[in-house]
């Protein structure tokens, strides 16, 4: 299948995720995570783009970030070679570091910005990297330990990204770290109503990488319509989480998803079960 071509003009916003070939590790240790910190920041900087998440997993890269005149894939392909030749000197490896060219999500609404801001910097919490919020405050390899003013040096935009929340910094951390705790999880943006397919396509897969990474695995088999029991069971996650939190009709997630008619109410229907822990009736039609 050809590649799709990005959306790449200077000043856009996008959901930037990079992984490791074979989901592998891209970071051995933090003296290689502080390395690929150091370097973004300087690219980011030669770019002259704006970070507003951002946060390192054993395998996988978030950002969220506004690209400068040059465009995201020269400030992604300077960042990732640097990163790729470093690691491979330092621990001997030779060969590919990072999997196929980086994923481009494109951002075109403030409340999906600020969900996906939200999202990213949870990911070590959601991931178990973190047990509890107070960790993730103090934890050095994302953008929130930045906001809450933990860094001399942040990558993270903090200015920009406090400026939604109140006039005064003080006031602005306050309402951040309310934020991002459980108690007060804001929803995604509902897209039911959008008629831009890109944003639509967005926050789709947005949804998807969010529910996909916590059952551990790659979108792509929830996109691709792989019928092993972990892909069958993110999908059914995945139909449940577009139709009841992003507000998207059985029948149009079906279309987006390339569902066929009905698969997407079976779906639901596991999912539901898979939420309370229980198996579907036979005549539940089993698997999407």
């Amino acid at each position: 299948m050809p590649r799709s071509s990005r959306i790449d003009a200077p000043g856009a916003v996008h959901h930037v995720m990079v992984r490791g070939v074979d989901r592998t590790w891209i970071f051995r240790d933090d003296t290689d995570r502080a390395r690929f910190v150091d370097t973004l920041r300087r690219v980011v900087l030669e770019e002259q783009a704006l970070v507003y998440a951002w946060a390192l997993m054993p395998n996988h890269v978030h950002l969220v970030l506004r690209s400068g005149p040059p465009g995201i894939s020269r400030l992604m392909a300077r960042a990732g070679t640097a990163h790729a030749q470093a690691i491979n000197r330092r621990h001997g490896r030779v060969g590919h570091l990072f999997q196929d060219r980086f994923k481009s999500i494109p951002v075109e609404s403030g409340v999906h910005l600020r969900w996906l801001t939200r999202y990213v910097h949870r990911n070590p919490l959601e991931a178990g990297l973190v047990e509890t919020i107070e960790a993730l405050d103090t934890y050095p390899w994302t953008g929130h330990r930045e906001l809450l003013g933990g860094s001399s040096a942040p990558l993270a935009a903090v200015p920009e990204v406090l400026a939604w929340f109140a006039p005064s910094r003080t006031d602005a951390v306050r309402s951040l770290r309310r934020w991002m705790s459980d108690v007060e999880e804001p929803e995604p943006p509902r897209v039911e109503a959008l008629a831009d397919p890109i944003l639509l396509r967005a926050a789709v897969q947005t949804a998807i990488d969010r529910v996909a990474g916590a059952q551990g695995v790659d979108p792509r088999e929830v996109w691709n319509g792989a019928r092993t029991r972990p892909a069958s069971r993110a999908r059914a996650l995945a139909v449940q989480e577009l139709h009841e939190t992003l507000g998207l009709s059985i029948s149009k997630i079906e279309r987006v998803l390339g569902l066929s008619r009905g698969a997407g109410a079976r779906a639901l229907r596991r999912a539901r079960a898979v939420r309370h822990q229980t198996e579907p009736s036979p005549s539940s039609g089993g698997y999407a």
